[in-house]
């Protein structure tokens, strides 16, 4: 007599051979797969009615065991090979389908690749001649820079020379109003002593002239 670990045994063993190919991403094995998900139930189905007969005629174990064991050979033998014809057939199929849809992508792929690059070549040529610009907008501004810097030294040097030179006049001058002065006092005692003569001279002048009126004034008043 089967049992129910025999039938659930059998009937594991069908499920994961099903679960082997459902788990494939295959969508034309649908119908397949139904079709051979009825067969398997009625593999069980048959074991079930032949597990009732076995125990309404217990004459006839050995014979019903046997005819019902060929009869699920017979099913799993021919689930098998319509699962492997299918599986074949499908995995063909696919296999052009996975290849065609391989050599698509591998197109769009490869144009995908090819507008990177090209867009690379574009971007590595903008930056290079924008590293360019900055280099010569770089170098011009040294060179300014530089020229700015000798402008200012030179006006630097420039202004030292001014100041040395307004310096030396500020000098010359200071020591010409110094000689200026010292003549302009040596004139004023010149002056002085001019002055001094001529009054001395003057005096000594006048002198007799005062004698002489005086005499002529007493001569007069005499007669």
């Amino acid at each position: 007599m089967i049992t129910n670990s025999e039938i659930n045994n059998k009937e594991k063993q069908l499920t994961e051979l099903m679960v082997k190919i459902v788990k494939q991403p295959l969508a034309p094995v649908i119908n397949d797969l139904e079709r051979l998900k009825n067969d398997i139930l009625s593999v069980g189905d048959a074991l079930e009615e032949a597990n009732e007969k076995l125990d309404l005629v217990s004459a006839d174990k050995d014979e019903l065991l046997k005819q019902l064991t060929k009869k699920i050979s017979r099913l799993e033998e021919r689930v098998l090979n319509d699962i492997a014809k299918n599986s074949a057939e499908i995995i063909s199929d696919n296999k052009d389908r996975v290849e065609q849809q391989l050599l698509v992508f591998n197109k769009s792929i490869d144009g995908a690749v090819s507008e990177i690059i090209c867009s690379s070549d574009t971007v590595k040529g903008m930056l290079v001649s924008f590293s360019n610009k900055i280099d010569e907008r770089h170098k011009e501004l040294l060179d300014r820079n530089s020229c700015l810097n000798s402008k200012v030294d030179k006006l630097v040097h420039g202004q030292e020379d001014t100041n040395n030179k307004i310096a030396k006049i500020i000098e010359e001058q200071e020591k010409a109003t110094l000689e200026l002065t010292s003549k302009n006092d040596e004139i004023k005692g010149l002056i002085f002593k001019v002055n001094k003569k001529i009054n001395l001279f003057s005096l000594v002048l006048l002198v007799p002239a005062l004698i002489a009126t005086s005499y002529y004034c007493f001569q007069t008043l005499s007669y």
